[in-house]
C-alpha cells in the first residue's frame, strides 16, 4: 500500500480505500442513505441492475486513464463531449481548466470568480474558480446553470479525466457501478445537485450535526463564523464549536484552546489541548499549542520536557515541527521562517503559519506588546490566513 506522507489539511480518516479494492465487485453508492454496498452478479448481463428505481439510466463507462482504476464515462459540459469520473473523496464536483475552455468558459470570462485553493494528498495546492455552464448532461439526466468549481492543471500534468463529479453530486443521486457489465447506473434523487445560489444550511449537514458528527459540528460552526449563506452569528457559532470540541474534533480544538489562551485561560486552555493531542496523536500542532498553554499557566520547564519528548524521534522534521525546535531554543524566528520557506508550494501558508506562532509565544510569556506587533505584521503578510 501506499503510504501518504503529507497532505495539504489534516484529513479526518486514516486511510482512503480506493478503485482498486473497490472495483473487484460492482459497488453502490448511496450516500444519502450513508450505505456503500458490494454486489457479486450472476447470470445477470443483460439485467437491468439498478433495483431500487426503474426510471434510473445507464451510462456506458470508457475505460480509465494510465494504472487509475477509476472507472470514466461521457458527459456533455455546454454540449461538448468530455470524459468525467465519481470522486468520492471531493466535496464539491469540478472541471479542469483546459476542459472548461472547450466548453466555452475561461478563468477570465465574465462571471467567472476567483475562489479559494483546492488542497489534498501532497503539497500541491490548485487554483480554483467557479462559474455557471449552461447545460451538464449524464445520460438521459440534463442540470441546467450547473455550478462548477474550475481547477487548474496539476504540476504533474497527470489528469485522470476532464469532469469529476464529486459528494455534492452523491448526495442528489443514487450510483451502481455496474463492473460486471461495463456501465453506470445512476438515479435522480431530487433536490439540488449542484450548489448555485444556495443559501442557508444544506439539510443533510444539519442532520449530521444534529447527530452529533463531530466533522459536520465543526463545519456549522464554521458556516456561522463565516456568514456563509447564513447571517454570521457569534452564539450559534461559539456552541456548535464547543459541541465538535467535546465529540473529539481536532481543529475545533484548537480554535477553543487558543481562545481560552487568549483570554488568560491558560490552566483551561492546556486542559482543552491535552485531551486532544492524546485523541489525535498524529497530529502535530496540538502539542505546540499545548506547550504554549502550560507555558502561559507557568509550568515552562515540565512543557519544555514535554515538547521535546514528544518530537525525540522525528528525524525528518517536517513542517510544523521546527516549531518545536524554536520553541525549545535550538532555532531562532529567522531560521524558523527560513524553514518555513523550504517547500515551495506551501512557502506562503507555512510562513504565514510560522508568523502566528511566533506570536503566539510571545503572548504565552506575557510581552502583549510585542505579541500585537506580530499579530499585525502576520495580518499584513497574510491577509487570507485565518487565525487559529
Amino acid at each position: 500500500m501506499r503510504v501518504i506522507g503529507e497532505t495539504g489539511m489534516t484529513p479526518p480518516f486514516d486511510a482512503i480505500v480506493g478503485a482498486d479494492f473497490l472495483f473487484q465487485a460492482d459497488v453502490e453508492i448511496a450516500l444519502a442513505d450513508k450505505q456503500l454496498r458490494f454486489f457479486r452478479p450472476h447470470n445477470c448481463k443483460d439485467s437491468f441492475l439498478a433495483y431500487w428505481s426503474q426510471d434510473a439510466y445507464e451510462v456506458p463507462l470508457t475505460g480509465s486513464f494510465g494504472d487509475s482504476r477509476n472507472q470514466t464515462f461521457t458527459v456533455e459540459l455546454n454540449g461538448v463531449k468530455l470524459d468525467a469520473i465519481i470522486d468520492s473523496g471531493a466535496s464539491g464536483s469540478f472541471v479542469f481548466v483546459g476542459a472548461a475552455r472547450k466548453a466555452g468558459i475561461d478563468i477570465d470570462s465574465p462571471g467567472t470568480i476567483k475562489t479559494r485553493d483546492a488542497v489534498g494528498i501532497g503539497a500541491e495546492r490548485l487554483a480554483q474558480w467557479r462559474a455557471v455552464f449552461k447545460t451538464l448532461t449524464i445520460g438521459s439526466e440534463t442540470i441546467r446553470d450547473a455550478e462548477l468549481r474550475i481547477a487548474a492543471t496539476p504540476e504533474t500534468g497527470r489528469l485522470h479525466a476532464d469532469v469529476l463529479l464529486g459528494t455534492d453530486f452523491l448526495r442528489a443521486h443514487r450510483v451502481l457501478f455496474a463492473m460486471s457489465q461495463n456501465r453506470l447506473y445512476i438515479s435522480y434523487l431530487g433536490g439540488d445537485v449542484f450548489t448555485r445560489g444556495a443559501t442557508g444550511i444544506a439539510p443533510w449537514l444539519q442532520r449530521e450535526a444534529d447527530a452529533g458528527n463531530p466533522e459536520a459540528e465543526y463545519a456549522l460552526a464554521n458556516v456561522y463564523r463565516s456568514g456563509s449563506g447564513v447571517p454570521a452569528a457569534a452564539a450559534p457559532a461559539a456552541a456548535w464549536l464547543q459541541k465538535a470540541t467535546q465529540h473529539g474534533h481536532a481543529g475545533a480544538s484548537i480554535q477553543v484552546g487558543a481562545t481560552l489562551l487568549h483570554d488568560g485561560q491558560a490552566r483551561e486552555s492546556a486542559g482543552v489541548f491535552s485531551r486532544a493531542a492524546a485523541q489525535h496523536r498524529d497530529d502535530p500542532r496540538l502539542p505546540l499549542y499545548l506547550y504554549l498553554a502550560q507555558l502561559q499557566a507557568g509550568d515552562g520547564a515540565g512543557a519544555a520536557r514535554q515538547l521535546a519528548l514528544r518530537f525525540e524521534g522525528d528525524r525528518e522534521r517536517r513542517w510544523p515541527v521546527p516549531v518545536a525546535d524554536f520553541y525549545l531554543g535550538r532555532i531562532d524566528a529567522a531560521r524558523l521562517r527560513a524553514l518555513a520557506a523550504g517547500a515551495p508550494a506551501q512557502a506562503a501558508a507555512q510562513d504565514c503559519e510560522a508568523q502566528l506562532f511566533v506570536a503566539e509565544l510571545a503572548g504565552a510569556q506575557g510581552d502583549r506588546s510585542a505579541a500585537k506587533a506580530l499579530t499585525a505584521a502576520r495580518r499584513r503578510d497574510c491577509p487570507r490566513a485565518p487565525a487559529p
